[in-house]
């Protein structure tokens, strides 16, 4: 199937060394170019077809997640590989991701019942810890290795050691 600029929900740069991939989320999956958009290969994301967004971390270490029509998605290896990340709400709760910087920090997610965290890559995840609300949480960010930030209904949360409470703005 030939691409059209409407398809493209998104456009995302990635920088892997001296080498550049552009990645396009589209109704038809992931693709992938890695010569400046003269060529594009489909990202294999196993029963996914639409792919809404694609987020990756401040680090550019590899670790990407995309978020598609059937749930989440992460590579370790800039695309190459992708492996299916099981969250516990449907794919249409979820409204953004935040990759963390180094290892060591959650994945978060902000969903329309809060805000869920993994340590573990998402094999296992906790809901709402740090006393945010279990209510619309819309972004989530990371600024730094350990400090998050996520908003819930106009309110701003901040964590610096992993879990999510009130900021003081």
């Amino acid at each position: 199937h030939e691409l059209s600029p409407s398809d493209v929900y998104a456009l995302y740069s990635v920088k892997n060394g001296a080498k550049e991939a552009i990645f396009a989320a589209t109704d038809f999956g992931l693709v992938k170019s890695e010569d400046m958009g003269e060529t594009w290969s489909q990202c294999e994301l196993p029963g996914a077809t639409a792919v809404t967004a694609l987020y990756f971390s401040q680090a550019y270490d590899g670790n990407l997640t995309a978020r598609t029509s059937t749930g989440l998605f992460a590579t370790k290896d800039f695309g190459e590989h992708w492996t299916t990340v099981t969250f516990p709400l449907p794919a249409s709760d979820i409204y953004d991701v935040a990759v963390p910087p180094d290892t060591s920090g959650p994945l978060l997610v902000a969903t329309r019942l809060g805000l869920y965290s993994s340590l573990d890559g998402g094999a296992t995840w906790y809901a709402n810890l740090g006393g945010i609300p279990a209510s619309t949480v819309s972004t989530v960010v990371y600024r730094a290795p350990s400090v998050a930030y996520a908003v819930e209904y106009g309110r701003l949360y901040e964590s610096s050691d992993g879990k999510i409470g009130r900021a003081h703005v």
